[in-house]
C-alpha cells in the first residue's frame, strides 16, 4: 500500500503487522505556486507576507497528522542545488508579514485587511478528490483567516484544476512534481511553460536555467541551482509545504523491494516468504 495517509500510517505502524517504508521522492516536494499577475498577489509584498504567515510544521500537523517533514526551499533535500540556508528566508513570523502589508498599503480593522473599502481576498484551489492537497488547502486558509485574510477555497475536479491553474485563475494550489534532475524546476518557472503557473518571467532566471542545462559537470551545476531557487524564493514564487515521501506498507513477508529515482517500486528482486 503506497501512499498511506498520516494518520492510518501511525495506527498501522503501532500494531506492528506491517514493515514500513518511509520512501523520498526527489524533485520539488508539495508546493503552492503563487500567481504573481492576479490581485492581490501581484504585489510582491502580499507574497512575501503569505510566506511569512504560514506554518508549514502545523499545516503539515492539522492535514496530515504531522508526520512528514517540512519544506521551505523549491528543492527537495538530497537534490543536486539544495541549499539549506535558504530555509532561513521566511520565517513564521506575523509581525513582520503584517509591516508588509502596511507597505502595501493595506490596513487591518475589526473585519480584517483592506486597501481601498475592498478586503485582502485570496483564492485557493484543490484537487477535490486528492485528500492531502484538501487538508493542506484548509490549513492555509485557515491560517490566512485567522490573520485578517479573506481565503476562499474551491474544490475541482481535476481538469477544471488544471484548466484554472493554467489560466490565472487561482491565487495558489498545492501541487507537487516529481524529477530527478534540478531542471524539473523550469517547467514551473519559465515563460510558456505548461505549469507556470505564478505566471512569473524573468529574463536573468532562463538564463540561469540555460546554462545549467548545458553544463555538465555536477561541481559547477550547483551554484546555478541554488542561485536559481534564490531568485524563486525571493520573488516568493511558492509556498513550499513539505517533503515529498511516499509512505509505503508491506505484508512482513515481502522481501527485496527497492525504489529507482523518483520513488518508483522495483519489484525485479522481491520474494515472498
Amino acid at each position: 500500500m503506497q501512499q498511506v495517509p498520516g494518520l492510518y500510517w501511525k495506527a498501522l505502524g503501532a500494531s506492528g503487522k506491517y514493515a514500513s517504508y518511509e520512501v523520498p521522492i526527489s524533485g520539488m516536494g508539495i508546493f503552492a505556486p503563487i500567481n504573481t499577475q492576479l490581485e492581490p498577489t501581484n504585489d510582491i509584498r502580499v507574497r512575501k507576507a503569505i510566506l511569512h504567515i504560514i506554518d508549514q510544521k502545523n499545516v503539515i500537523q492539522l492535514a496530515e497528522a504531522g508526520v512528514f517533514p517540512p519544506s521551505y526551499t523549491p528543492l527537495s533535500e538530497g537534490m543536486l542545488g539544495y541549499d539549506p540556508e535558504l530555509a532561513k528566508m521566511y520565517p513564521h513570523d506575523l509581525d513582520k508579514a503584517a509591516k508588509l502589508l502596511t507597505e502595501a498599503g493595506y490596513t487591518k480593522g475589526s473585519n480584517g485587511w483592506e486597501k481601498d473599502g475592498k478586503p485582502l481576498t485570496v483564492h485557493l484551489t484543490a484537487i477535490s478528490t486528492k485528500a492531502q492537497y484538501m487538508a493542506q488547502a484548509q490549513a492555509i486558509q485557515g491560517y490566512l483567516n485567522q490573520f485578517g485574510f479573506k481565503a476562499d477555497l474551491e474544490a475541482m475536479a481535476s481538469p477544471a484544476w488544471l484548466a484554472a491553474n493554467t489560466a490565472g485563475k487561482s491565487t495558489m494550489t498545492p501541487s507537487q512534481y516529481i524529477g530527478v534532475d534540478p531542471d524539473a524546476m523550469h517547467f514551473w518557472y519559465l515563460k510558456d511553460q505548461y505549469f507556470n503557473w505564478s505566471k512569473f518571467s524573468d529574463d536573468k532566471l532562463a538564463a540561469l536555467f540555460d546554462k545549467g542545462r548545458s553544463e555538465v559537470d555536477p561541481e559547477k551545476r550547483k551554484p546555478i541551482y541554488v542561485e536559481i531557487q534564490k531568485i524563486i524564493m525571493e520573488n516568493a514564487l511558492e509556498l513550499p509545504i513539505r517533503q515529498n515521501i511516499d509512505l509505503t506498507m508491506t505484508d512482513k513477508s515481502v522481501k527485496g523491494l527497492t525504489w529507482a529515482g523518483g520513488g518508483f517500486q522495483y519489484f525485479g528482486a522481491v520474494t515472498i516468504d
